[in-house]
């Protein structure tokens, strides 16, 4: 069966009704051809004969035409199918719904657009149990086109009717978690109290059910805030998605602040163009969570028309969030870009990322565009600038313009409901909870010495803050998270002492950004605590606590089925000749059967053919050096390699710009464990594999 023949069987299972009318219409037709062959009369009478099963009599007791005896042998068969799935569509829905409140664990989604579509879909595709709660306004109106492929995969729609009865259709006593996302925040707030009474009044204490509400306004999140409060967290939890907030993780998270620099330079300077929700989430992760063992702090700049405005708003919801990391605003005119991007960077340093979300796409994009224009008219290297976007077809943009924001982003359904994220988070709430009843800590004694179930969504926030922020503190010392079971990674004293000063920063900023000042006593109510000072004012015991933080990192990645690996960096000499990608698979087969604990990362330029494909066949594991400006060097390739160009730069594991050619090779080969030559380059002062013209290995280390 071919896949168009298999799309077809598979859609005339999910369509019974319409595939079983279209085979007794075939029938039908099949019956009156024999009817005409059989004799040139009929009527209303023969034709009620077959439906029923019954031959006409026939002229002289001939036999009957074979297509006359095959429609009155399928006919009845197919009237009875039809009928059979005429029921059945018009029960399923109540015996799907009677079903799936009995056995529970499904997920009730209440609204119509894309992001509702993305969850219930992939729900759907890993085999879970859905719930579309349609609500309207009760004009007639049209569901969306997703909502029928949806019900015809198992889904069940419950209409909204009178709110009590409509409510308790959701089997909100075993639903997993329920997800309000309508297009307005005041619907979506309407309906969270009412999924709240309701669960307070079906649900048992143990297993609470998760109910996600998308509201951005703070006003709203903090009344429904408070009615969530009377109900225990053991039964119900509430949370908000918001959308600016969504975006701004998952782009710290794709895009850490260490993916791009510029050779032999250390600064980590952020520069945002507006001043938006977007903006204001990703800059409060940055203040909270990025903290380096070098110890260099980010600057960041954010550039709006009201930049003091812009402040007063930051200042005023954040007080002291910046007092480690000052923000500088400055205002600008949109309306004149070029002029505005080139004042900045002249007036503060080149940036090692771009944030771009002005409220309005046009001049969004022409902002970014300006900043790419700024490094292509000098010829270096463009910083990643990221692009906010509602839409999902943006047109092209410049190589090193990545648009982030669109739904597209939101396919995966654990960035709403964080079911996965949250299992690190609660394993790193229970290893706090253990070390403070070491200390004599008992449950209760204040907010954050709670069981997970009791733990107040502040600080459910914070463990999730701690968890993201595990894929920096591993690259910070060379290594990455592979999804792999074995040992946990072992420190060294000096990294170890190293991420816990890291870790004692990114905590103290965590707590100044939501409002912490020293105090010489811990006093939650007045947001006091007096290890609020450097690192090296702390006790060896609040130090101690430091240090068994990251000690325990990759012991619990490791319970969690991910290994965290040392990088291996095998770089592809600049000047080297022949098909070096033939090569390369087998070379890393080997690697990784020499090395069985690292995880090798190719380094090449982009300018250089040969390492281009090597890089092409290593996947997402590449460091690129980017010899001026990408797009400029982009522009000189064949259509397929700027697709493969464009591909790396958008996925590789980080980036390196350099201002000559004559640095390429120094950038290249800096941190190498093993380097690539073919056969007639001179020796290099590392461990070297030799590639034939072929794609051969003819020495490395350990052939001896």
């Amino acid at each position: 069966m071919n896949a168009k023949t298999s799309g077809l069987f598979a859609a005339a299972v999910r369509r019974p009704v319409w595939s079983v009318a279209v085979a007794l219409a075939c029938a039908g037709c099949a019956g009156m051809a024999g009817l005409f062959l059989a004799h040139a009369g009929g009527g209303i009478e023969p034709v009620a004969g077959l439906m029923l099963g019954r031959l006409p009599a026939m002229p002289d007791d001939a036999a009957p035409p074979a297509l006359l005896a095959f429609a009155a042998l399928a006919m009845p068969v197919l009237e009875l199918a039809l009928f059979a799935a005429l029921a059945w569509t018009l029960v399923r829905g109540p015996v799907r719904l009677r079903l799936m409140r009995l056995r529970g664990d499904h997920l009730v989604i209440v609204g119509q657009g894309a992001l509702a579509r993305i969850a219930a879909t992939h729900e759907l595709d890993r085999g879970g149990a859905v719930l579309l709660w349609r609500v309207d306004d009760g004009a007639p109106r049209r569901a969306p086109d997703w909502v029928g492929p949806a019900l015809r995969r198992g889904a069940v729609q419950v209409r909204r009717g009178d709110p009590a009865r409509t409510v308790a259709e959701l089997g909100l006593a075993k639903a997993r978690s329920v997800l309000l996302l309508c297009d307005g925040a005041q619907d979506n707030a309407d309906l969270a109290e009412q999924v709240l009474r309701e669960a307070a009044r079906v649900r048992f204490a143990g297993d609470p059910l998760a109910v996600i509400a998308q509201i951005d306004d703070r006003a709203m999140q903090a009344r429904l805030d408070a009615e969530a409060d009377v109900i225990s967290k053991a039964i119900v939890r509430l949370r908000f998605a918001s959308m600016a907030g969504l975006a701004a993780r998952k782009l710290c998270l794709d895009w850490p602040l260490d993916c791009f620099r510029r050779a032999g330079e250390t600064e980590r300077r952020i520069i945002a163009f507006g001043f938006s929700p977007v903006i204001e989430s990703y800059v409060l992760r940055v203040l909270a969570g990025n903290h380096f063992r070098d110890g260099v702090r980010p600057d960041i700049l954010i550039a709006a028309p009201a930049a003091a405005a812009a402040a007063e708003q930051f200042r005023s919801h954040h007080a002291g969030a910046d007092a480690l990391s000052p923000i500088v605003f400055e205002t600008v005119d949109f309306a004149q870009a070029s002029r505005a991007v080139a004042d900045l960077l002249a007036r503060h340093g080149d940036p090692v990322a771009v944030l771009v979300d002005t409220g309005d796409p046009v001049v969004s994009r022409a902002v970014a565009e300006a900043v790419d224009r700024h490094y292509r008219t000098q010829d270096h290297a463009t910083p990643p600038v990221h692009l906010r976007v509602d839409a999902d077809d943006t047109p092209p943009a410049p190589a090193m313009i990545h648009a982030f924001g669109g739904l597209e982003e939101f396919t995966e359904p654990d960035l709403l409901t964080q079911e996965q994220h949250d299992a690190l988070a609660r394993s790193i709430h229970d290893f706090y909870l253990e070390g403070r009843f070491a200390e004599g800590d008992r449950i209760g004694a204040r907010g954050s010495m709670k069981e997970w179930d009791d733990l107040a969504e502040s600080f459910r926030d914070d463990n999730r803050l701690v968890a993201d922020c595990y894929k920096l503190k591993l690259r910070d010392i060379g290594a990455r998270i592979v999804p792999d079971r074995g040992p946990p990674l072992r420190l060294d004293p000096d990294e170890l002492e190293d991420m816990a000063r890291a870790e004692h920063d990114r905590w103290m900023a965590a707590k100044i950004s939501d409002g912490w000042i020293h105090g010489p006593q811990r006093d939650d109510r007045l947001r006091l605590h007096p290890d609020i000072v450097p690192y090296d004012a702390l006790s060896e015991r609040v130090k101690d606590l430091d240090r068994e933080q990251v000690r325990v990192m990759t012991r619990l990645l490791a319970a969690g089925n991910e290994r965290t690996l040392r990088v291996l960096t095998v770089a592809i000499e600049p000047g080297v000749r022949g098909e070096i990608a033939a090569g390369l698979p087998g070379l890393l087969a080997t690697v990784a059967t020499q090395w069985p604990d690292r995880v090798v990362i190719i380094a090449g330029s982009l300018g250089h053919a040969a390492a281009r494909k090597a890089m092409a066949a290593a996947g997402e594991r590449v460091r690129l050096v980017v010899p001026g400006h990408a797009g400029r060097l982009i522009e000189g390739l064949d259509a397929a390699e700027q697709a493969i160009a464009r591909g790396m730069l958008a996925r590789a594991d980080s980036i390196v710009g350099v201002a000559t050619p004559a640095n390429v090779r120094e950038a290249v080969l800096a941190g190498a464990d093993l380097v690539i030559l073919d056969e007639t380059a001179d020796n290099v002062p590392y461990p070297t594999v030799r590639i034939s013209a072929k794609g051969l290995i003819r020495t490395a280390p350990w052939l001896g």
